[in-house]
């Protein structure tokens, strides 16, 4: 059951190409590669989907793709509860304000119930998207429990702001799923700042990225899981495969806070 402590899971991050303006198409290779997932066993699964992976980061016609990010939501979670897995990602909702609209995370347990609502709080201003989207509110950035597990949502450019992720650390994640469209030019940034992250709150890290090319960006990949040492779990070569998988032991990070206390000391001296 969701309530119970999970010793372990599996994580699958689907990283694919998330055509522009075309929410069945994508929503359609989403639900593709999730049924290629097993049933969960024993062991729960989670499946992470890109940044906005219905729609990509189109600013025209945001209405007609919030309606139907809400049937996208529905769809997932009947998916969810059928193949006993849980599902996350970033989509396009409505704002807080009316006629607004943000790319807001979502994590939807095997219930098909949703655990996060997390508007992202950092909008990338070299790709415009503070023009368009509703900037996140801090008080949406809260930790919430899967299998007993503290975990928390960040996406993409989040990760570029270590202090706001280590706010969530301190307020307990262990794990971090961070779904992202990072481009290639600089993807050693995003291999570089998911381990940065990781060893420094002492925490699991689950980035997921995109492939494809969107007008004259390419995008090539690079989902990996890094553990609390800053190891990586498992990663691809630059889009080889559509499926990253690889085994969270969520207990590790508390073995690494033990064996080497840098995370606690910092937390401690923040909170002087």
């Amino acid at each position: 059951m969701p309530g119970e402590l999970a010793q372990s899971f599996t994580a699958a991050l689907l990283q694919f190409d998330v055509a522009l303006g075309r929410p069945e198409e994508n929503l359609a290779r989403a639900v593709a590669l999730l049924e290629q997932l097993p049933v969960a066993g024993d062991a729960p699964t989670l499946a992470v989907l890109p940044e906005v992976f219905t729609t990509n980061f189109t600013f025209h016609g945001a209405e007609e793709f919030a309606a139907h990010s809400g049937r996208a939501l529905e769809k997932l979670a009947a998916l969810a509860r059928e193949r006993e897995i849980a599902i996350a990602g970033s989509i396009i909702e409505a704002g807080r304000e009316a006629g607004r609209y943000a790319n807001r995370a979502f994590f939807i347990d095997e219930r098909g119930e949703r655990l996060c609502h997390y508007a992202k709080r950092h909008l990338i201003t070299i790709g415009h998207e503070h023009l368009f989207y509703e900037e996140g509110d801090d008080a949406e950035a809260r930790i919430f429990e899967w299998h007993a597990i503290p975990m928390a949502m960040a996406i993409c450019y989040d990760l570029r702001f270590p202090e706001w992720l280590g706010r969530l650390a301190f307020a307990g994640a262990r794990v971090f799923v961070v779904p992202a469209q990072w481009p290639r030019e600089r993807l050693a940034h995003w291999r570089t700042l998911l381990q940065a992250r990781a060893i420094e709150n002492q925490a699991f890290f689950l980035g997921c990225n995109r492939t494809g090319v969107m007008e004259n960006t390419v995008f090539a990949g690079g989902s990996a899981i890094i553990d609390p040492w800053g190891e990586i779990v498992a990663t691809d070569a630059e889009g080889a495969t559509e499926i990253v998988r690889g085994r969270v032991e969520p207990a590790l990070s508390d073995e690494v806070r033990s064996r080497l206390p840098a995370f606690n000391e910092r937390q401690a001296q923040e909170s002087k």
